[in-house]
């Protein structure tokens, strides 16, 4: 997974890129990659209707969803895991950076961390399984 921090903090305000940032790790923990690509588009179709401007292609290849889905299904699985394992330090670092450890961005990032966190467990639970039973 790419990281949009540089890219979508020179187009939108604070509000805005949280805001973002938040739904892309909703959406990386949507297995399946015809569903997330159909959440995908709704959301940037939301997007669009509430004026939230930036290179949208960016945010699909952040989610995995390239203009085709099959591009996500390209990506080995340690591709993936260290795409996972980028995401959990980018969110580390964020959260060492911030001062304030009481404010509600920060209770944010912590439960982004939990959530990729968990998303990484689940997807090398399930390699562990698909290696066992092959």
């Amino acid at each position: 997974m790419m990281k949009l921090i540089p890219i979508l903090k020179e187009k939108l305000d604070n509000n805005e890129y949280q805001m973002v940032d938040g739904i892309i790790d909703i959406l990386i923990q949507v297995k399946d990659m015809g569903n997330r690509k159909e959440i995908a588009d709704k959301m940037v179709q939301q997007f669009k209707d509430e004026n939230i401007v930036f290179d949208y292609s960016k945010f699909y290849k952040a989610i995995g969803c390239n203009d085709n889905v099959d591009e996500y299904r390209k990506h080995t699985p340690n591709e993936r895991i260290k795409g996972y394992t980028e995401r959990i330090k980018n969110i580390k670092d964020k959260m060492n950076s911030m001062e304030d450890k009481t404010s509600d961005t920060f209770k944010l990032q912590q439960g982004k961390l939990k959530a990729v966190t968990q998303t990484l467990l689940n997807y090398k639970q399930q390699q562990s399984i698909k290696k066992a039973t092959a």
